[in-house]
C-alpha cells in the first residue's frame, strides 16, 4: 500500500513539473493538454487542479478556470485560496457580485491579504458599495502601505464620496508605485484638472504618445490632454487632440464590429415611427401599469438631463435612479414574433436584427405582458425610493422608448431637455464617454444621428404628451 501510494505521488509530482515547465516556456495550451490528460486518472488532485486553473487562465480560457477552481473549493471548502482566485477571475470576467461573495469568504476563512483585501475593496467600488470597500482597502494598506491597486480604488472610492483631497492623495500614491497606472491618472485627472505644464498633464501626454501603450488607453488620455489644452485656452491643440483620441476610438469600435450606419439607424427611426403611431398611441391594443411616479428625463447625451435630474431629486419628494438600462432591457421583454419589417411588397420575416425584433414585437403586445414588463421596471422604484411621489430616471436614450414607455406606463411624464444644436455635437464630440457610442466620434455621424433624434422628437414626441399628474 505505502509503495503504491509513493509510486502516485512520485507519478504526480513528474506531471506537476511537466506542466510548470510547460507554462515556464510560455506554453500554457501545452500546460493545459498536459494537467487536462493526468486528471482522468486523478481527478480529485488538487494541486493539479490549481495548475490546471493557471494554465487555463494564462491560454485565455478564464471560464474553464472558473470550473477548475470551484472543483478545487469542494474539494477544500475550508481553503481560502481558491475562493480569493476565483473571486478575483469572476470579477475581471465582470460577474462582479459572484466574485464577492468568493472574495468575502475567503477573508471569513482567514485570508487577510493585502492582494484578497484589495481585490474585495475593488470589487465592491464596482458595484457602488463605497463604505465597506474603504474599509476593505484601508486593511490593505495597513499591511502594504504601496499596494497600487488599494490606493488606486480607495482614491475612486473617496472620489465617489466627495472627499477630493483623499482622493488626490490615494490616487497619487498609486502613481508612486505604478507611474504607468493610466486609470490613477484619469480618476486624478478629473480631481485635479491638470493644464500644460502640469507633471500630471505630462504623464498623459507621454501616455498618449506612447505606441507600446494599448489604443483605448492612449485615446483617454489624448482626450484628458485635450481637456488641458482647453482649459488653457490652446483651443487649437485641444481640438486635434481630441479628434486624435475620436479616430483611435473609431478604429477600435470598427474592429469589434461597432461602427455607425447612418442608412440603418434612419430606417430604425423610421420603424420606431410608424409602430408607435397616433393612432396605435391613442388606442392601444394594451397598456401596462397607471404608476404615475415614473418621470423620464430625455435627450441627447449632453443636453443637461444630468444637472435636471439633480434640480429635482433635491426635492424631498422626489428620487433619481440616475442612468439605467432597465427599459432597453425591458424592450426585449417579449418573444419575437413573425413580423413585418419592411421591404417591397410588404415581405413578412422573422426579425433579427440588431434591436432584436424591436419595435414590432410590441404591435399586438397583450395586457398581461405588458403589466409584467411595467411591474419589473416598477421593482426599481421599491428598492430604491419606496415612499417618494416621483422616481426620475435620467438615461438620455430614453427618447428612443418614448413610445414604448407610453405604453408601459401611460401615466408617465416625460421631460425631453434641448440644447443648441451645434453646442450638442460639439460637446458630444469632445466628451470622453465611458459607453461605446460610435456615432461620438466622426462629425458627420454626429450631425447625422442628431437629425435623426429631432426627426423622433419632432413626430414621435408629440404623440407621448399628456398632461402631468397632479
Amino acid at each position: 500500500m505505502d509503495d503504491n501510494r509513493q509510486d502516485r505521488q512520485a507519478a504526480g509530482a513528474t506531471v506537476r513539473a511537466r506542466v510548470e515547465a510547460a507554462l515556464a516556456s510560455g506554453d500554457a495550451s501545452g500546460a493545459v493538454g498536459i494537467a487536462e490528460e493526468a486528471l482522468r486518472g486523478t481527478p480529485d488532485d488538487p494541486a493539479l487542479l490549481q495548475l490546471l486553473a493557471a494554465a487555463q487562465f494564462r491560454a485565455g480560457r478564464k471560464v474553464a478556470a472558473t470550473g477548475s477552481l470551484k472543483r478545487i473549493i469542494q474539494l477544500r471548502p475550508v481553503d481560502p485560496s481558491p475562493h480569493a482566485q476565483l473571486g478575483a477571475l469572476l470579477a475581471d470576467l465582470r460577474r462582479t457580485a459572484e466574485g464577492i461573495g468568493h472574495l468575502e469568504k475567503a477573508v471569513a476563512l482567514g485570508d487577510g491579504s493585502p492582494v484578497t483585501l484589495a481585490n474585495l475593496g475593488a470589487a465592491l467600488v464596482r458595484v457602488g458599495d463605497m463604505e465597506p470597500a474603504a474599509t476593505h482597502l484601508r486593511a490593505a494598506l495597513t499591511t502594504d502601505p504601496a499596494h497600487a491597486t488599494a490606493n488606486y480604488n480607495l482614491g475612486v472610492a473617496l472620489k465617489t464620496v466627495g472627499d477630493g483631497d483623499g482622493a488626490a492623495k490615494h490616487l497619487r500614491l498609486a502613481l508612486v508605485s505604478e507611474p504607468a497606472h493610466a486609470d490613477a491618472m484619469f480618476a486624478l485627472a478629473e480631481i485635479e484638472r491638470p493644464r500644460p505644464g502640469d507633471d500630471l498633464f505630462d504623464r498623459l501626454r507621454a501616455l498618449a504618445g506612447d505606441a507600446a501603450r494599448e489604443t483605448a488607453l492612449r485615446a483617454r488620455a489624448s482626450f484628458a490632454v485635450g481637456a488641458a489644452f482647453e482649459r488653457a485656452g490652446g483651443y487649437a491643440e485641444a481640438w486635434e487632440h481630441y479628434a486624435w483620441g475620436n479616430a483611435r476610438r473609431r478604429e477600435l469600435y470598427a474592429a469589434d464590429g461597432r461602427t455607425y450606419d447612418p442608412a440603418r439607424h434612419a430606417a430604425y427611426i423610421s420603424r420606431i415611427i410608424d409602430v408607435f403611431s397616433k393612432d396605435f398611441l391613442a388606442a392601444p391594443p394594451a397598456e401596462g401599469s397607471d404608476d404615475a411616479r415614473p418621470v423620464f428625463i430625455v435627450g441627447m447625451p449632453r443636453s443637461a438631463t444630468t444637472l435636471v435630474e439633480q434640480i429635482l431629486a433635491s426635492h424631498p419628494a422626489v428620487s433619481g435612479l440616475g442612468e439605467t438600462t432597465e427599459i432597453e432591457r425591458l424592450t426585449a421583454g417579449l418573444p419575437i414574433a413573425t413580423i413585418r419589417i419592411g421591404g417591397r411588397g410588404g415581405v413578412t420575416k422573422t426579425a433579427k436584427d440588431e434591436h432584436g425584433g424591436y419595435p414590432e414585437r410590441f404591435r399586438n403586445a397583450d395586457a398581461k405582458a405588458l403589466a409584467g414588463l411595467a411591474s419589473k421596471y416598477l421593482l426599481l422604484f421599491e428598492k430604491s425610493s419606496p415612499s417618494a411621489i416621483r422616481i426620475v430616471e435620467k438615461t438620455p436614450f430614453n427618447f428612443l422608448h418614448a413610445g414604448f414607455i407610453r405604453l408601459l406606463l401611460p401615466r408617465a411624464t416625460f421631460i425631453h431637455c434641448r440644447r443648441d444644436p451645434l453646442d450638442t455635437c460639439v460637446s458630444n464630440f469632445l466628451q470622453d464617454f465611458v459607453q461605446p457610442y460610435a456615432f461620438t466620434t466622426d462629425l458627420a455621424d454626429l450631425g447625422h444621428y442628431f437629425r435623426q433624434y429631432e426627426r423622433l422628437m419632432r413626430i414621435g414626441g408629440k404623440r407621448c404628451r399628456r398632461p402631468c399628474s397632479p
